[in-house]
């Protein structure tokens, strides 16, 4: 028999936590009445959000970028310096 995994990852206000878990909980149980669950449940974790953004992925690429065309120019000027 094949299984499959459904994971499913909500970030929510801590103060509303309790509710939702309670809420989907609820959902679980109505879902076992009519399918076959094989080992559910809910993982609460409280964790603080940085005020700081992250730097995205597209922005480290653009920064790596300039940084090589930065390096290039510096290549090439020095190298017109020295011919002339």
């Amino acid at each position: 028999m094949r299984y499959k995994k459904l994971n499913i990852e909500l970030i929510v206000l801590d103060d509303e936590c309790d509710e939702i878990a309670a809420e989907l909980n609820a959902t679980l149980d109505r879902l076992e009445e009519t399918f076959t669950l094989i080992c559910g449940g809910l993982e609460a974790v409280t964790f603080e959000r940085a005020l700081t953004t992250k730097r995205s992925a597209l922005t480290h690429t653009i920064a790596a970028a300039q940084t090589g065309v930065n390096r290039a120019h510096d290549a090439i000027t020095r190298v017109l310096h020295a011919v002339i």
